[in-house]
């Protein structure tokens, strides 16, 4: 089953193995679980201190947030036309200090104050 747009509350792990998710006051069991969570948030959503041994939750959670580009060079033709599926054939890209390579660096130097705001 796939629930959207309702956020886990809580996952409940005992020994080891998570056991139910709670999501919009419900309580969903399954054979397999997934996260598509950051694994910060992932493990502050298992709320038992024993879910994890201590080098395992220090693995998943102390680390330093960086920049990241995910790139995707699409080839479609003529049958598939993005405005059908709301997708527009362009990119709005949005600098608020007009110098993009001077924003990026900054990033780069992890001056997470420049935000680099992106439109698809």
């Amino acid at each position: 089953m796939v629930k959207c747009s309702t956020p886990v509350e809580q996952i409940q792990v005992k020994k080891g193995q998570v056991q139910a998710v709670v999501a919009g006051g419900e309580t969903y069991q399954a054979k397999t679980y997934i996260s598509d969570l950051d694994p910060k948030l992932t493990v502050q959503l298992m709320q038992d201190e024993q879910a994890l041994s201590q080098r395992e939750r220090k693995r998943l959670t102390d680390y330093k947030y960086s920049c990241s580009a995910f790139n995707i060079y699409l080839g479609l033709d003529e049958r598939f036309d993005p405005e059908r599926y709301g997708i527009g054939n362009w990119n709005v890209w949005y600098y608020p200090k007009g110098k993009f390579n001077q924003a990026y660096q900054e990033q780069l130097e992890d001056n997470f104050e420049v935000r680099i705001q992106v439109c698809v």
